[in-house]
C-alpha cells in the first residue's frame, strides 16, 4: 500500500459520487449537439471516453477502500442543463439524504489529446476529467484535473486489496488515478526471486506458483541455514526471504534479509533495499491518512 497524495479529514468517512457532466443535449440532435460542443469548447464525447467506465471503476475501488465507505453504489446524476430542477439541490442536502460526509463529483469529462513527439506534433487521444471533493456542509475540499492516455494507462496496473487484478483504459484511468490521490491505495508491486543453486531454491519457488508463502518460507530458511552452501547462494537465498517477509507484510524482517544479501554482494538487492526502506518510511503517513471518524 502506498500514501494518498493528499490528507484528508478523518471526518469525510461516508461518501456519495456524483456525475454533474449531464447536459442538455442528451436528448438532442445532431446540430444540437455539435451546437453545443462548439458553444462550451468541449469535444465530443466519442469511443475514448466512456464515462460509464470511469464511475464504474471509481465505485469499485471506493468498495475495496480501507479509506472510505460508499454510502449508496448508485450513481446519482445531477445535470447541469439550464432549467433542471435537480440542479437546486445543494450537495449538503444530498449528504443528508444519504447520510454521507462527503462528496466526490465529477464534474467534466473531455476527450483531449496528448503530445507525443514535439518534433513533428504527433498526438494521441487523451481523456480529461475534472473531479472536486465536496464536505458534508457543501464545502469544496479538493479540486483535481485528471489527464490519462492509451499510452500511460497500459502501464498502470492497480491491485485491490483482494487480489483482483484491475486492467484499465485511459477512461477508467482518471478514477484510479483520483482515488489514489484521495486514499491510500494498493499497486502491483514487480519484484523478482532466485529458483536455481539448490534444490531447496528450486522447491521454494514451486510453492510461490502455489502462492503457498508459509512453505515457501520455511523452504528458504532452512535453506539459509545449511553449512558448505557458496556465498552466491546464500545471498540469492537472503533476497528471496525479503521478498517473502514483504509478501507477509513484515517490513522489518524484509529490510533485514534484503541488508543481508546487499552486504554479501548480491548487487540487485540495493534497489530493492532501497525501495523497501522507502515503504517503511511510508507506514506512519499510512497509518495517518486511513484514520476514519
Amino acid at each position: 500500500m502506498h500514501p494518498a497524495e493528499i490528507n484528508l479529514s478523518s471526518d469525510i468517512d461516508t461518501i456519495i459520487i456524483v456525475d454533474k457532466t449531464a447536459d442538455v443535449t442528451k436528448n438532442a440532435t445532431n446540430s444540437e449537439r455539435v451546437l453545443s460542443a462548439v458553444t462550451s469548447g468541449k469535444l465530443t464525447l466519442n469511443s475514448v471516453v466512456k464515462k460509464e467506465e470511469i464511475l464504474n471503476t471509481l465505485v469499485r475501488m471506493v468498495q475495496d477502500s480501507e479509506r472510505f465507505t460508499l454510502a449508496n453504489d448508485q450513481i446519482l446524476s445531477v445535470a447541469i442543463g439550464a432549467n433542471n430542477s435537480q440542479n437546486k439541490i445543494g450537495l449538503d442536502s444530498l449528504c443528508r439524504k444519504w447520510g454521507a460526509d462527503g462528496v466526490v463529483v465529477l464534474a467534466s469529462i473531455e476527450e483531449t489529446s496528448n503530445e507525443l513527439n514535439s518534433e513533428n506534433s504527433s498526438k494521441e487521444p487523451a481523456v480529461q476529467a475534472v473531479w472536486k471533493l465536496f464536505d458534508a456542509n457543501g464545502v469544496e475540499v479538493d479540486y483535481a484535473i485528471i489527464k490519462s492516455t492509451l499510452k500511460n494507462s497500459s502501464q498502470r496496473y492497480p491491485n485491490l486489496k483482494n487480489g483482483e487484478k484491475l486492467s484499465i483504459s485511459p477512461s477508467s484511468e482518471v478514477a484510479v488515478q483520483y482515488l489514489r490521490r484521495l486514499s491510500p491505495s494498493y499497486y502491483i508491486e514487480r519484484r523478482f526471486y532466485y529458483t536455481k543453486g539448490a534444490e531447496l531454491m528450486k522447491n521454494g519457488a514451486s510453492a510461490m506458483k502455489l502462492e503457498d508463502y508459509s512453505l515457501v518460507k520455511n523452504f528458504w530458511l532452512s535453506l539459509s541455514e545449511e553449512k558448505g552452501l557458496k556465498k552466491k547462494v546464500l545471498r540469492r537465498v537472503a533476497h528471496n526471504l525479503a521478498l517473502i517477509y514483504e509478501i507477509e507484510g513484515d517490513f522489518d524482517s524484509a529490510l533485514l534479509w534484503a541488508g543481508r544479501a546487499v552486504r554479501m554482494g548480491n548487487a540487485p538487492s540495493l534497489r530493492y533495499e532501497q525501495e523497501l526502506i522507502q515503504l517503511v518510511n511510508e507506514q506512519p503517513l499510512i497509518s495517518f491518512q486511513l484514520k476514519r471518524k
